[in-house]
């Protein structure tokens, strides 16, 4: 039974109430006092929390409180004063006199309001309380299954913010070889391999401690004294004022990476040891070999010069082929020596003003002998009026490289092109033949030590394959870029870039 105002239509009627009627009021009211307080303490339980009730409820309790401490007193004074006649008979007494006090009718319907409201209120909040609930279930669920996750992969340390352990997973301890009584309550360094510095120890601390997370990879030690690597992460729980109290660290091995890292890194140290050391006895046996053509080429020059006796036909033959081959011989080993230097990083380049249409006069000039041999028809263009900034001598270089490769390609009585092309920030220049091109399926390989386009060609023009690489060196060396257009049965035309 539920009291509440509407019970009681007016004064009248509980004046004309029974003693029973009156005591089943009295017994509802405490059963619902009973109930409303119950309902109140269990909201309470199953919020684990001191008390969540709102404002209005929490007002309501403590009217409730103060009274159910003076119902039963109420009801009995009431009771007392409509049926005091009644009473007097049943004790068989003459004289009662009673002060009357009628504000428990008010009381009665007060505290009827109080229980309406607060029922329908209760209701609310345990209906929210319920999907509070069931989303608190949800959430731990998926925590416990974030947890199970993690353990299963992961190397999941919790320490305080003095780096004291207090939490370790089953696979720290199949790792780290530390049961975990033994790694409870002991400091992180447990685990320290006097790899690391202390000025990354400190760094670490430094970032975690301002509630900032860190990320490295740590080489730790085990119980038996063996080393492994975790790649970690340590994130800090944030707790009053921002600061950290605990850190969540969580690590994965990583042992077998570092060591094949390490390995690698060890090779690539050795190699790069040994390609210096190769580099450099190249440099020198290359220098030793072209230090003994220079005499050679000066005795030629003496004896075409009848210095010391006139030379038959024959005898100026031979002097003519030893020279050509000292002077192919020369330009092989300076190909080598400039590769040696390219790769060393030791190329030099002295840049100054150039004048492009002199430079390229003095070119066609210089490579007269070698083209008049095959009657090759060479074109530059006139009045060029461009200057650039560069290294006279390495660009001399690569167009003799470049021309002498169209040289050996081309028929006899072919041609060979130069050509210039003007731009805002670089100049163009581009080498054509009409020789016999570069068969596609080689194209891709044309810049790479030793490559020869075609071995059969390679034995009637011989050649080492590093021209086209000292050209291409040279060219990025000096701010350039080199590229090729080639098509087998009709030329090939190389392009580079130099900035003004």
């Amino acid at each position: 039974m539920t009291i509440n105002k509407n019970n009681f239509k007016n004064a009248d009627e509980l004046h004309n109430m029974s003693k029973d009627e009156l005591k089943k009021i009295q017994k509802s009211l405490k059963d619902e006092i009973d109930y409303v307080f119950n309902s109140l303490s269990d909201f309470e339980i199953k919020s684990n929390k001191i008390s969540i009730l709102p404002k209005e409820i929490e007002q309501d309790k403590i009217r409730l409180i103060d009274i159910l401490g003076n119902l039963e007193n109420k009801i009995n004074n009431f009771f007392l004063t409509i049926h005091k006649q009644e009473i007097i008979d049943d004790l068989g007494q003459n004289a009662f006199k009673i002060k009357s006090s009628m504000t428990g009718m008010n009381d009665i319907v007060s505290l009827s309001e109080h229980f309406t409201n607060l029922r329908q209120t209760l209701k609310q909040n345990q209906l929210f309380d319920k999907v509070q609930h069931e989303e608190l279930e949800k959430r731990l669920q998926e925590s416990n299954d974030l947890k199970k996750a993690l353990d299963e992969s992961s190397i999941i340390v919790i320490m305080d913010k003095q780096g004291t352990i207090v939490y370790v997973n089953k696979l720290f301890e199949e790792i780290s070889e530390y049961g975990r009584n033994e790694s409870i309550e002991q400091h992180l360094s447990l685990l320290k391999s006097d790899y690391h510095t202390e000025e990354f120890f400190n760094h670490m601390w430094k970032t975690i401690s301002n509630g900032f997370v860190w990320k490295g990879d740590i080489k730790n030690k085990t119980k038996s004294g063996k080393f492994y690597w975790v790649k970690t992460t340590i994130v800090p729980l944030l707790g009053k004022n921002d600061q950290p109290e605990q850190y969540f660290v969580i690590s994965t091995d990583v042992t077998k990476q570092k060591e094949l890292e390490i390995k690698l890194s060890d090779a690539l140290e050795e190699i790069k040891k040994t390609d210096e050391l190769k580099n450099e006895f190249a440099s020198m046996i290359t220098h030793e070999l072209k230090t003994p053509l220079t005499p050679i080429r000066g005795y030629c020059e003496i004896l075409k010069d009848e210095s010391f006796g006139v030379l038959n036909n024959d005898q100026k033959d031979f002097v003519n082929t030893i020279e050509q081959n000292a002077t192919r011989l020369e330009r092989l080993i300076g190909d080598v020596l400039d590769v040696q230097k390219l790769d060393m990083g030791k190329m030099t380049f002295t840049k100054k003003n150039l004048d492009v249409d002199e430079f390229l006069k003095n070119i066609e000039k210089d490579l007269a002998p070698l083209l008049k041999e095959k009657e090759i028809y060479f074109s530059v263009p006139d009045n060029v009026k461009i200057n650039i900034y560069t290294d006279k001598f390495r660009l001399q270089e690569i167009f003799e490289n470049l021309i002498r490769n169209s040289i050996d390609f081309v028929p006899h009585k072919g041609k060979i092109d130069i050509i210039v092309q003007n731009n805002e920030k670089t100049v163009i220049f581009s080498v054509r033949d009409n020789g016999v091109g570069i068969p596609r399926e080689k194209q891709s390989n044309i810049f790479k030590k030793f490559f020869q386009g075609d071995t059969s060609q390679t034995r009637k023009h011989g050649g080492t394959g590093l021209g086209l690489v000292v050209c291409k060196g040279l060219i990025e060396g000096l701010g350039g870029k080199i590229w090729f257009n080639s098509q087998e049965g009709f030329g090939t035309t190389f392009y580079f870039s130099m900035p003004k």
